[in-house]
């Protein structure tokens, strides 16, 4: 996993408060300075210790920000679970929505740097897929369409969205299948560059709409959907705004007759109240929750619902196989 947004959820929720500040702290002069000398100081052995364990992901997007090269070694990512791993978010990583902004230029070969920039994160995803032989890489991002996220969502293959039933995740449908198709145009560019060594820094076609989940619904088991009313009226307009705005292009063909279909059917739709708060502040998955050594205030809590905290695993399950045919 990379936790791309800079408000840096899914750290958080994945990693003791301890230990990010042990990370954040002990890369901080490079994260705020940089490499001053032009070259990757750390490529020539200065400071192994720090290429020796994790690093946020700003750290690994330094060497392409300033201009030198890319680290020789990978830090480890850090093991959450079993086959499971997380690079870290960083609060500074919109600090390079600026660089972005500077280098978005036209891909062509006079600026590789440009082109570096703008792939960099899918450079990284790579990098730590091959050496680590991992099956998926999932980057959580803002829920924004600025640069950093046109740079995240156009150099990966498929993306899914999260969809709250309310007129926000409405509008934002709509905003992302407009932003497909003046992405495209960008994306088309790309066929131009001759260096067959640049050209395959970006992915081999457009990327791919997986389609989108509802989560935090209210429900109500005698209502149509099981969704309170005010939820189940965007829940039941969120299909038609799918067809109507993603581009069937950007669908992979196998996935074009269930692409208005929430991912998972409703598995996953309905809030689960206060047991994300419980599972971040525990540093696990809800279904882990009961098994955890809770604090006395939480036990009873915990102990009451305890069958609807394992429940939401087979929930997740789901969710996840619906999502893997879709890729």
């Amino acid at each position: 996993m990379l936790d791309l947004d800079p408000q840096s959820n899914l750290t958080l929720y994945g990693l003791d408060d301890n230990r990010l500040q042990d990370i954040w702290v002990n890369e901080e002069k490079y994260v705020n300075e940089g490499f001053p000398t032009g070259s990757n100081t750390l490529n020539s052995g200065a400071d192994d210790a720090l290429l020796a364990s994790t690093r946020s992901v700003h750290f690994l997007l330094k060497p392409v920000e300033v201009g030198v090269d890319d680290y020789n070694k990978l830090p480890p990512p850090c093991e959450l679970f079993e086959n499971l791993y997380l690079i870290p978010g960083s609060i500074t990583l919109s600090q390079f929505e600026g660089v972005l902004a500077e280098r978005w230029v036209s891909p062509t070969e006079e600026n590789i740097l440009s082109i570096r920039t703008m792939t960099q994160f899918r450079t990284i995803a790579k990098r730590y897929s091959s050496e680590y032989e991992f099956d998926f890489v999932l980057a959580d991002v803002s829920p924004s369409l600025g640069l950093l996220n046109r740079a995240i969502i156009t150099t990966s293959d498929a993306f899914f969205m999260p969809a709250t039933p309310d007129l926000f995740s409405m509008y934002g449908i709509r905003n992302i299948g407009q932003s497909l198709r003046k992405w495209e145009n960008s994306f088309k560019q790309i066929a131009s560059i001759s260096q067959e060594g640049l050209r395959n820094l970006f992915p081999s076609e457009c990327v791919k709409f997986l389609g989108y989940t509802i989560y935090n619904a209210k429900k109500r088991a005698d209502q149509k959907m099981e969704l309170a009313g005010a939820h189940r009226n965007y829940a039941e307009r969120i299909p038609k705004e799918v067809e109507n705005w993603i581009p069937s292009n950007y669908v992979a063909g196998a996935n074009i007759t269930r692409i208005a279909q929430s991912i998972g059917g409703n598995a996953v739709w309905h809030t689960h109240n206060t047991y994300p708060a419980l599972a971040q502040k525990y540093k696990c998955p809800i279904w882990h929750v009961p098994d955890a050594t809770l604090e006395k205030d939480d036990k009873s809590t915990v102990t009451h619902n305890q069958q609807r905290f394992y429940e939401t695993r087979g929930a997740y399950f789901v969710f996840v196989d619906d999502l893997l045919s879709r890729m």
